[in-house]
């Protein structure tokens, strides 16, 4: 799931899908580029996850939306968290959980 948040509007939440392998990501969501998930490298390191988009973007929407730059990280038993704000104001969340090949319907 992800979801933004800010102070004057409520923003619809997307479902997404993350899939990472090695130190490589890709992913889609729900939503036609909200938030903008492609494919590209990430790295981990105290607490923080940075996305390296490889991917080529148009100029008709926010860029903000585009999954790359640096984020906190948390991970519980069953949830991955994946947060940074903008301005102090605008909140982005990707709330993950672990799929199963019986969740994902294979």
């Amino acid at each position: 799931m992800f979801s933004r948040s800010g102070p004057l509007v409520r923003y619809q939440p997307a479902d997404v899908v993350l899939t990472f392998e090695g130190n490589r990501f890709r992913g889609s969501s729900s939503i036609s580029r909200y938030p903008a998930i492609c494919e590209g490298t990430f790295e981990v390191d105290n607490g923080k996850i940075r996305f390296a988009d490889a991917c080529f973007w148009t100029a008709d929407f926010d860029w903000t939306y585009i999954l790359k730059g640096e984020f906190d990280l948390s991970i519980t038993r069953d949830e991955l968290a994946i947060t940074r704000s903008y301005d102090g104001s605008v909140d982005d969340r990707y709330s993950l959980r672990q799929q199963t090949e019986r969740s994902a319907g294979l």
